[in-house]
């Protein structure tokens, strides 16, 4: 087992590290932020890019602090022939190598599905994370999630914007008071 996947399985026993099972899983520690105004999903212009740029590097400082190391965790589920990419080549994810690999399984109500995990860490949150938030956000990308063992805090882009999950229930009511014109209207958060 490798450092990262030994810290995920230590910090978060029986979750697999998608985002979606986090909010699921640890509601009470959870929190989403729209990546565009009025909740648009996608980017389409220039502007709009560089809004979601801006909005996940203030939310993962926030969130992952300044400074690393921040543990990325890239997945994808196989079997999935539409992917737009292949597994192989998510060794570098957006200039970070991704040097460790596990797999993990998803159950759902339909099928099985396996979950394959690469890691890596950096001590950056510039060019590749703002590489990965965008490629994420387009649909070009693996999804991932970033994680701060110092921290504990977990930021989870996705096309529409940003999942958190913070290490206390506390933690949540600041960074919802914080980031309050990015949060959905909607009832469940959504």
């Amino acid at each position: 087992m490798g450092k990262i996947d030994s810290y995920w399985k230590n910090a978060f026993p029986d979750i697999s590290p998608v985002g979606w099972e986090l909010r699921e899983r640890l509601p009470e520690r959870w929190v989403r932020f729209h990546s565009l105004p009025g909740g648009k999903r996608y980017p389409e212009s220039p502007k709009e890019r560089a809004i979601v740029v801006e909005r996940a590097s203030a939310l993962a400082a926030a969130v992952l602090g300044e400074k690393g190391p921040y543990y990325v965790l890239a997945y994808v589920y196989e079997p999935d022939p539409d992917l737009p990419f292949s597994v192989e080549n998510t060794w570098r994810y957006h200039g970070i190598p991704l040097d460790q690999r596990f797999t993990c399984l998803e159950d759902s109500e339909a099928d099985a599905a396996r979950i394959v995990v690469f890691t890596g860490a950096t001590y950056d949150l510039g060019a590749s994370f703002e590489a990965a938030v965008l490629g994420i956000a387009e649909e070009l990308s693996p999804r991932s999630i970033w994680v701060s063992p110092t921290t504990g805090a977990v930021f989870a882009p996705y096309d529409g914007g940003f999942d958190i999950t913070l290490p206390q229930p506390a933690d949540i009511q600041p960074l919802k008071a914080k980031f309050k014109k990015w949060l959905s209207k909607r009832s469940d958060g959504l």
